[in-house]
């Protein structure tokens, strides 16, 4: 589990058929819902958030998660219970998404 205060880094290997995805000349971007409402959007800014492709060869890129981004996470009041949310990871042009990505997150405490 994740604070909902600060930068998240995650970085993702795109595969397909167990075969990693050459992402070489392709956009890459994420969408994040919370797990228990999926067709609700959090907000626009965590809709098709681009992604930075490191390695495309290997399928390799990361998404990067702001102080602004995750205060949209919303999470209960305690550091011991977390909310999970949906990281749906989509190659543009190919229209593929592989697996979703649980992100559990938690609120932080000053």
């Amino acid at each position: 589990a994740v604070p909902n205060r600060g930068t998240l880094v995650i970085t993702f290997t795109i595969q397909k058929d167990a075969i990693a995805f050459n992402l070489t000349g392709k956009t890459v971007t994420a969408s994040i819902r919370q797990e228990a409402h999926p067709i609700d959007i959090i907000d626009a800014t965590l809709e098709d958030h681009a992604m930075t492709i490191t390695v495309a060869a290997t399928g390799t890129c990361t998404l990067t998660l702001s102080n602004a981004d995750l205060a949209f996470l919303v999470a209960p009041g305690s550091p011991s219970t977390s909310t999970a949310f949906l990281v749906d990871v989509k190659v543009m042009s190919d229209n593929y998404h592989p697996q979703p990505y649980r992100l559990f997150v938690y609120a932080a405490f000053d």
